[in-house]
């Protein structure tokens, strides 16, 4: 399977990247150019991984856009999936699939020692907000590989943490409940030590 992710050196691209490496799928990645260059490092010498350009000019079996889509004049594709905001252009095409993601967090987000920005909002990492909502990046990301092998999915899908699952305000056919791995707090731990860790490069 060939897989193309407009973005991938912004946070969560690079998370999504590693992910269907580790999956061992063909990747291609577009750079963002307000992301962060040293996450290409990171992949950029994977024998499976190429770096394109937006006129590239290849079938894809699925083009993954984490956040606001591209214009791509030439690369076609069987599937097209937006994370994050939506303008209309995912849920009005054919084979193509619209994410709400939850509030997702994970190494390489914007962020400062007491918590992260989501939407442009300071996200405290103690606060009930992300206690209940928060997930893992790395979890959400595995979760988008199950996903993208259905065929019967809804042109929209809402994802939860299943901290959430006693409120019902969603049809729950679009809803997608994730479990945490391991407990919030300690990846939360595990994020805040590796931005402490690398943050000059953050």
């Amino acid at each position: 399977m060939a897989c193309l992710v407009v973005g991938c050196n912004h946070w969560i691209g690079f998370h999504i990247v590693n992910e269907l490496l580790a999956n061992d799928l063909q990747v291609d990645g577009i750079e963002d150019t307000q992301g962060n260059e040293l996450l290409s490092l990171f992949f950029g010498r994977n024998s499976s991984f190429s770096f394109v350009s937006t006129d590239v000019k290849k079938h894809y079996d699925t083009i993954i856009f984490p956040g606001k889509k591209q214009v791509l004049s030439h690369a076609e594709t069987d599937c097209m999936i937006g994370i994050g905001s939506d303008d209309g252009s995912f849920t009005k095409k054919p084979n193509s699939l619209c994410i709400h993601p939850p509030i997702l967090f994970g190494e390489w987000m914007p962020m400062e020692e007491t918590g992260f920005y989501d939407q442009q909002q300071v996200v405290a990492f103690d606060s009930e907000r992300m206690k209940t909502r928060g997930v893992y990046m790395k979890d959400f990301a595995k979760g988008l590989i199950q996903w993208m092998s259905i065929t019967q999915l809804p042109a929209e899908l809402i994802v939860k943490s299943i901290r959430e699952k006693d409120q019902k305000d969603e049809k729950q056919e679009n809803v997608i409940y994730l479990r945490d791995n391991v407990p919030v707090d300690e990846n939360i731990k595990k994020v805040r030590e590796h931005y402490e860790r690398y943050k000059a490069s953050y």
